[in-house]
């Protein structure tokens, strides 16, 4: 299989938001997928006109879906310019960050050399640190077009490559016995690695926003059965942001429908057995090929179609029944010829759950140090609106089902519990808690507090005791425990959070039964960084006053 093959878990390939990324619709010269093979022209088409490539001539694909703008001459796939500007973002940023490092530590002489290496002038050392760090984003596949666009893993591919640097240089310090100024390391690291983030994450802003319009995205051939092809293409429609776009679907069911309609009114037209792939791709253009892991095909179809596509600019992406399972707990072993997969049982214990707790204890620190202020104007306006208590308490249902106290912000009311029966049928979320827009009960200062989040700040108590962490799944009501199904008792695993994965994402767009989905991948695959970009995302929707009533 070429290196342009790739398999995929659902999560990765049809669902980051931040994220997806792969070919776009090129408009190149004709294309033939097995050498020696005629291209098949649709009945009536007549010859080709020239070089005119197949995506636009007349024929299949201005009758599936009309395709994107093409960006870049000749049809230059999206990932060729986002990598040029990505690494024009990392070159800026580094070199801005040396360059104020030596500055602050050196002053503008900059005639200061390293101990141990004379000949090694500031400057000198500046640039090839510099260019270490380049060298390392390079070398941890941060310009890769399978990392590009996906927010979260260009994140931790920066993140990885600074540890590998800062690793590199102190075993460089020891071999070659140089002592570099810590201080100048200590200004121009953290600096660094912060501008690197803030430039990955403003090109990202600018990608979605494009793909909101419709432009930059990867267009795709669907091949499934028809239930797996509906959700999957509505799924997929639902979230622009993820980069693809599914033109046309291939379901061979005898009693499959011509025309596949999504929720959304979207018609994708069915093209018939997924035997006529290679001549589908050929005639629409189509670069991409999303297969379903419920296709019922001949076992030697995959095989035979990435051989096909070996050598050509057309990827293969699968989707796995693995749902919510991603990352390193899955392993490839294959045995005879026969590839297995194993998954890892997710666990967050030992050593995981000591690095969770001193993340937890850190944030919730500083976290209430630095709100300390915005601590005591609330409690006071609480106290001074109507004379009532300033923190609303509650039973939640913690880790594995045990009950503590939460603590918020009082922002309704006082009595406004006993005024939840007849407020029910208004529900607008899910599940046994109450989520209103414009909830009547809500007090002015209340309102105020809620639109900032600040009425969530005591919880800062609940996670220095121990019954939640900063990041996690949302706290439940006991009642709305006792209705979960027994897949999602896995919630029940880990301590609830005070922000959590749902709660940075797009909720109002969640179904009843979605809406537990981004709580569940938490806690399946947990990771320390994972946390952090929740915090951030968090800090984020919070200045924005994003989804906040």
């Amino acid at each position: 299989m070429s290196p342009e093959t790739e398999a995929r878990s659902a999560p990765e390939a049809l669902a980051r938001a931040a994220s997806g990324a792969s070919s776009q619709l090129a408009p190149g010269a004709a294309h033939t997928l097995v050498p020696g093979t005629a291209r098949q022209e649709p009945a009536g088409a007549g010859p080709p006109a020239g070089d005119v490539a197949p995506a636009h001539r007349p024929g299949l694909v201005r009758d599936i879906a009309e395709p994107a703008p093409v960006h870049g001459p000749l049809g230059t796939p999206w990932w060729v310019p986002y990598r040029a500007a990505a690494l024009l973002c990392d070159l800026l940023a580094v070199g801005a960050a040396m360059g104020v490092a030596t500055g602050l530590r050196f002053g503008r002489a900059n005639t200061a050399t390293v101990v141990g290496a004379p000949w090694l002038s500031c400057p000198a050392i500046s640039a090839f640190i510099g260019l270490a760090w380049i060298a390392a984003l390079a070398v941890r596949r941060a310009y890769s077009r399978h990392h590009l666009g996906f927010g979260d893993v260009e994140y931790r591919v920066v993140a990885n490559a600074t540890f590998v640097l800062l690793g590199g240089l102190s075993l460089a310090a020891v071999v070659f016995q140089l002592d570099v100024a810590r201080g100048f390391l200590a200004l121009a690291l953290p600096l660094g690695f912060g501008l690197l983030i803030l430039g990955r994450w403003l090109l990202r802003q600018v990608l979605v926003s494009r793909r909101a319009a419709g432009t930059m995205m990867e267009h795709a051939l669907l091949i499934g059965s028809t239930p797996t092809v509906t959700w999957t293409a509505g799924h997929i429609a639902r979230i622009p942001a993820a980069g693809y776009r599914v033109a046309a679907v291939l379901c061979a069911e005898p009693d499959a429908p011509d025309q596949i309609q999504l929720m959304d009114g979207t018609v994708l037209r069915n093209l018939g057995s997924w035997e006529g792939t290679q001549e589908v791709l050929d005639e629409t253009g189509l670069r991409t090929v999303i297969v379903a892991d419920d296709a019922d095909t001949d076992r030697q179809f995959l095989r035979s179609l990435s051989l096909q596509l070996e050598g050509s600019d057309v990827r293969l992406v699968l989707t796995s029944r693995l749902t919510d399972v991603v990352g390193p707990r899955i392993h490839w072993r294959p045995v005879a010829g026969l590839p297995l997969t194993t998954v890892d049982a997710p666990r967050l214990t030992g050593a995981k759950y000591v690095l969770k707790r001193g993340f937890d204890l850190v944030v919730a620190v500083l976290g209430g140090l630095l709100c300390s202020p915005l601590l005591v104007l609330a409690a006071l306006a609480v106290k001074l609106q109507d004379g009532g208590p300033v923190l609303y308490r509650q039973q939640r249902v913690g880790i594995d089902g045990a009950a503590f106290t939460m603590y918020k912000f009082r922002s309704m009311r006082v009595g406004a519990e006993v005024e939840v029966t007849g407020l029910r049928a208004d529900n607008q979320g899910h599940g046994s808690l109450l989520t209103l827009h414009n909830d009547p009960r809500v007090t002015p200062v209340g309102r105020v507090l809620r639109s900032w989040s600040v009425d969530e700040l005591p919880q800062l108590l609940n996670v220095l005791r121990g019954d939640m962490g900063v990041v996690g799944p949302r706290p439940q009501l006991a009642s709305g425990v006792a209705q979960l199904p027994e897949n999602h008792q896995p919630r029940l695993t880990v301590k609830p959070g005070i922000t959590g994965p749902w709660q940075v994402s797009e909720r109002s767009s969640f179904s009843a039964d979605e809406s537990v989905c981004p709580d569940l991948a938490y806690v399946e695959n947990w990771s320390l960084a994972g946390d952090a970009i929740i915090v951030l995302k968090t800090v984020r929707a919070v200045l924005t006053r994003d989804a906040a009533y």
